[in-house]
């Protein structure tokens, strides 16, 4: 399982409590990690994964952030194969070969869980005005 937020989400609303919950001593310990090389943070014990469609600031009835295993709660499928083309026409003058590459997936999000029964995906909503 991982925390999946924007980076901007995650500095200002996550750190803050990472900082008020160990009363400064987690400062001392990002800096340092960060200086030796960590690759990724953590918040309650989990990785946290940054992705950038996620909202970038906490607003009334949003899902700002999620914690799941995306391996027992998501398929990604293929809709349509890996397709290669070349033309040589277009850029004959030049010497050159254009290229283009296609392929469409598909991915379907199902153990999302309710209100009351978490499944292996659960987000944090903010609450309403």
């Amino acid at each position: 399982a991982k925390w999946y937020c924007s980076k901007t989400f995650f500095w200002s609303v996550i750190y803050p409590l990472i900082i008020a919950e160990s009363s400064g001593a987690a400062t001392i310990g990002l800096a340092s990690e960060m200086m030796a090389g960590a690759k990724s943070l953590s918040f309650l014990g989990y990785p946290v994964e940054f992705v950038k469609v996620m909202p970038t600031a906490e607003a009334n009835s949003q899902i700002c952030c999620i914690l799941g295993d995306l391996n027992m709660g998501a398929y990604l499928g293929q809709r349509r194969a890996f397709e290669l083309d070349s033309d040589n026409s277009v850029y004959f003058a030049n010497d050159q070969i254009g290229l283009r590459c296609t392929e469409r997936i598909g991915i379907n999000t199902f153990g999302v869980g309710d209100t009351t029964d978490p499944g292996p995906i659960v987000a944090l909503i903010t609450a309403a005005s």
